[in-house]
């Protein structure tokens, strides 16, 4: 997937998206709206994020960006269900946790953070090999070299 040319209008549509969820989060009754609005922000940002000169794998994309991206979705849409269904009541708690933010601490935290890290452990040749980390350093050595003169 080429990035290059997807970065620009990625930008545009987070940009969007961050007023929107500005502006409804000003009404605390679209909190849950707000939330389902940052799985695509941050997708983007992931996205744009593993890209490898300018270029994203497809088989990188499936998995661990798209699982990553559903498993918050599904959190912040268990969190609003067990929100509205506890309202105004005690509810049973999960180990010590209300029902909605143990959705939200197992799917949005834990589970977003795990997808990743075995995404990146499973495929980090794919995202960034040896010698692309090699050729960043070196990379980095010059313009660091060029900043001392």
């Amino acid at each position: 997937m080429d990035m290059r040319k997807l970065r620009g209008p990625i930008i545009i549509l987070t940009t969007i998206l961050w007023i929107l969820t500005t502006v409804l989060g000003w009404n605390n009754d679209n909190y849950w709206i707000c939330l389902i609005l940052s799985v695509p922000i941050m997708g983007g940002y992931v996205m744009i994020g593993t890209s490898n000169n300018g270029v994203l794998n497809k088989s990188f994309f499936l998995y661990p960006i798209l699982p990553f991206m559903i498993v918050w979705a599904l959190s912040f849409i268990g969190a609003h269900y067990f929100a509205v269904k506890y309202a105004g009541v005690v509810p049973p708690l999960i180990l010590g946790f209300h029902p909605s933010l143990f959705c939200i601490v197992i799917g949005y935290w834990l589970g977003g953070i795990y997808t990743l890290l075995a995404g990146f452990v499973t495929k980090h040749n794919q995202w960034m090999s040896a010698q692309d980390w090699d050729n960043y350093k070196k990379k980095i050595q010059k313009l660091n070299a060029e900043t001392d003169k």
